[in-house]
């Protein structure tokens, strides 16, 4: 199964919501009780067990139907967005940008980069730095396994990333004249 974030910062937007994904029948099966509220099958109002009220309204479905119509537009924007990026960093000692792997086609959604221990500025005083030039990142989510509720285990790779990784700008009106990416490595 896959999921999908249709959330307000994402490229296909309703709103708030998503999609789940699947060619498990019992997947789906146990998802759509659980997404309408545990409710019984047949007798209405007949709640079995907790579940949850995620439905989308009609006018987030349209919404989101709209931008599906020009997704093509959207994901090929957000690669043109990565590659001026790519262009202008590749190489530059202490930054490793997002990679695509070879079997997967990513849509960028956001252009990442990850300052690598070479760098010896803590990533909070270098997008300090870069806020100073009006240049406006953000940090990378922590790793889901940092929080109590689901750590299991030590996962330094992520924690890493977790701690030196910077979302670019990458708003789908960004162009290549208003990128940053010449000035905002000489500080």
């Amino acid at each position: 199964m896959a999921a999908f974030s249709f959330q307000g910062a994402k490229l296909m937007v309703t709103g708030e919501g998503g999609m789940l994904v699947t060619d498990n029948d019992k997947i789906y099966e146990r998802a759509a009780f659980l997404g309408n509220q545990g409710r019984h099958e047949t007798i209405p109002f007949k709640i079995l067990e907790l579940g949850y009220k995620y439905k989308m309204s009609n006018i987030q479905a349209a919404l989101g139907l709209a931008q599906l119509e020009r997704i093509d537009e959207l994901v090929s924007k957000k690669r043109d967005i990565y590659s001026w990026y790519k262009k202008h960093l590749d190489g530059v000692k202490g930054v490793t940008l997002s990679a695509e792997m070879p079997w997967a086609k990513s849509i960028h959604w956001m252009t990442s980069m990850i300052l690598e221990d070479s760098v010896k500025i803590e990533r909070s005083e270098f997008t300090a730095k870069l806020k100073e030039k009006d240049i406006d990142t953000r940090p990378l989510f922590p790793p889901i396994s940092s929080f109590d509720m689901f750590k299991k285990a030590d996962n330094p790779n992520a924690d890493f990333i977790g701690k030196r990784g910077i979302n670019l700008p990458s708003a789908l009106n960004l162009t290549k004249d208003n990128m940053f990416v010449k000035t905002f490595w000489q500080f």
